[in-house]
């Protein structure tokens, strides 16, 4: 498999009760004997028509147009959470105004994160199949240190799960280390995959 390096090397995810999952290129090491480690192989085998049951803890996000240009001149847009750019379509009336949207924002996460999959999917070699859910979508706050006296950042965290099936074997292997969305440092971006029941 070739492995690209992650921003920080390996993809997390907590699995609650002190339990982490974690994909790395190289198998952790404790040298002070603090964890209770356990490795396993990440090598399927994977064929085209596969069926594959998933979940996947996500920050999904869009680039909008900025008009910021990098390093490179290239126009790189800001970073918008799926669901929140949707809510921006909704028109403010003196219902919405009173309720905060809030109503509106429910319905629009499993259409909004299904799309944003849907399109991850076609990029790095899947389809949605069936049985897709979005839960616990929320926003999290990060506090940000002193000197930037700024205030803290935010982002959405949505679980995502149902099947998928395989359309481009290579593409997905190449993508699964990698992971999807943003938002990694903070345990985002980790597909879980097993084989769907026939």
């Amino acid at each position: 498999m070739n492995w690209r390096q992650t921003d920080n090397g390996y993809l997390w995810r907590d699995d609650g009760a002190g339990r982490y999952l974690i994909l790395s290129r190289v198998p952790p090491s404790d040298p002070h004997d603090l964890f209770e480690l356990e490795t396993k192989e990440f090598a399927p085998q994977l064929r085209a028509g596969d069926r594959l049951k998933f979940a996947l803890r996500a920050n999904p996000v869009v680039a909008s147009k900025s008009g910021f240009t990098d390093e490179q001149k290239r126009n790189r847009g800001k970073r918008v959470d799926v669901v929140m750019n949707a809510l921006k379509s909704i028109p403010r009336t003196d219902w919405t105004s009173r309720t905060g949207r809030a109503f509106a924002r429910d319905d629009l996460v499993t259409e909004t994160t299904q799309a944003w999959l849907a399109q991850q999917g076609s990029k790095h070699g899947f389809k949605l199949s069936a049985g897709f859910v979005a839960e616990g979508y929320s926003q999290v706050q990060v506090a940000r240190g002193a000197e930037r006296r700024r205030r803290s950042a935010s982002f959405s965290v949505v679980n995502l799960a149902g099947e998928i099936t395989v359309t481009d074997p290579a593409a997905l292997l190449a993508r699964l280390p990698l992971g999807f969305g943003a938002a990694k440092a903070f345990g985002c971006g980790l597909m879980l995959i097993r084989r769907a029941p026939l």
